[in-house]
C-alpha cells in the first residue's frame, strides 16, 4: 500500500477539530475534488458509513467509506472503495500540542495493476492525492480556527 501523510497545527483545542472531522456534509468545502457527500448528518461512531461522490480527470466517481475506528477527540478511521480494485484506508488523528492541535491525516491507498493502475499513474494519483489531503487538512485547520468556541 502507498502512505501519504500530512500534518498540521490547529490553534484551537482538540474539540473543536474533532466537531469538523464528524461533519462530512463539509467535504465539498474542503476537497476541491469532491461534488456530493450523502450520509449521516454527523459521524458518530463504528459502522457509520457515507458516499462521498468526486471527479478525478474530468470524470465522476462515487466512494462508499464505513468508520472503523473511533476514539472521541483523539482518532477516526475509515475505509472505502473507490475503483474496482482500488481500496483506501484513512486515518485522522488529534494530538494535544502547545498552543493547539496536531491534526494528521494519514491516507494509505491500494491500486491495481494493469489497465487501472497504469491509468492512475499516467494521471499522477499519487502527487494529487497528496496535494489534496494536504489541501483538506489546511482547510480543516482554518475552519476550526475560525468557527466560535464551543459552549
Amino acid at each position: 500500500m502507498t502512505e501519504i501523510r500530512r500534518c498540521s497545527i490547529a490553534g484551537v483545542p482538540p474539540a473543536r477539530v474533532w466537531a469538523l472531522l464528524l461533519d462530512v456534509g463539509q467535504l465539498e468545502a474542503w476537497s476541491p475534488s469532491t461534488t456530493a457527500v450523502e450520509g449521516p448528518a454527523q459521524l458518530s461512531g463504528v459502522g457509520d458509513q457515507f458516499t462521498q461522490t468526486v471527479v478525478v480527470a474530468g470524470r465522476s466517481f462515487s466512494s462508499r467509506w464505513r468508520v472503523e475506528r473511533f476514539e472521541p477527540e483523539r482518532r477516526i478511521a475509515l475505509s472505502g472503495k473507490l475503483l474496482p480494485g482500488v481500496s483506501v484506508e484513512m486515518d485522522e488523528t488529534l494530538a494535544e500540542h502547545a498552543g493547539g492541535t496536531e491534526v494528521c491525516l494519514t491516507m494509505r491507498y491500494k491500486m491495481p495493476f494493469g489497465p487501472v493502475g497504469r491509468l492512475a499513474g499516467r494521471l499522477g494519483l499519487a502527487a494529487r492525492a497528496g496535494a489534496e489531503a494536504q489541501q483538506v487538512l489546511e482547510q480543516i485547520v482554518r475552519a476550526a480556527e475560525r468557527e466560535p468556541a464551543v459552549a
